[in-house]
């Protein structure tokens, strides 16, 4: 007599299939709270934007995403980052007015350099001197967040945001050259929170309890049609 090989089989109730699709949503809870939620209020611009090692540097309509090389060549500029102290040292310069509506989050006697899920609001400090002083963070090496507010234009408020540089030279540590890559603001006048990525461990936890969901209902399925 000729054994038959022995099928293997999971038997599943309606109420296993439901633990299991609990699981999945359980994951996919968890990896929402560490994707940021896309808001409506949040603008966001991402074309990158190189920063010229001139002293006209460019000038950024934080508001529209509008650039240029001159202020009077881009109506309601508000940040403008360029060559300063002789063109050897990245410098920020914001708009004078309005008076006070327009700077970048410092901590101490320089631009802070942020990170993911720091939140920019009015509660924070801010600066508008012209120079990123010796030993800040914009001037080495590296991609860095800076937060910052500006008076918006289109809709006469003071909004708050943050964006992102990366800085590229070696030697000689003054800043150059640079990009803006991006940036974001809160388009009510409200809060904003710099934004993260979802950790490599959220994704595979997420990605194993799809895998198992998914095979639990295909194997109910299966049986509950033989």
């Amino acid at each position: 007599m000729v054994a038959k090989k022995a099928r293997n089989s999971i038997k599943l109730d309606r109420s296993s299939v439901k633990l299991r699709l609990g699981v999945c949503a359980a994951a996919l809870g968890g990896t929402a709270a560490v994707v940021p939620e896309t808001q409506a209020q949040i603008v966001s611009f991402n074309t990158p934007v190189p920063v010229p090692a001139t002293f006209a540097g460019v000038y950024v309509n934080l508001g529209t995403g509008v650039t240029g090389g001159s202020g009077a060549g881009t109506p309601g500029w508000d940040f403008n980052p360029y060559a300063a102290s002789s063109l050897t040292q990245l410098g920020f310069y914001w708009a004078p007015t309005p008076a006070g509506n327009s700077g970048g989050v410092v901590s101490g006697a320089a631009y802070a350099d942020l990170t993911p899920g720091t939140v920019v609001s009015s509660a924070s400090t801010f600066s508008n001197v012209i120079l990123a002083t010796t030993g800040s963070p914009y001037l080495t090496t590296g991609t860095h967040i800076l937060g910052f507010k500006f008076n918006n234009e289109s809709n006469g408020l003071v909004n708050f945001g943050y964006l992102t540089m990366t800085n590229t030279g070696g030697g000689t540590p003054n800043g150059f050259p640079t990009t803006i890559l991006n940036w974001s603001y809160e388009l009510s006048g409200g809060p904003i929170t710099v934004a993260g990525v979802p950790e490599p461990s959220s994704i595979l936890l997420t990605t194993m309890a799809m895998v198992a969901g998914a095979r639990g209902v295909r194997r109910w399925r299966r049986q509950t049609a033989a």
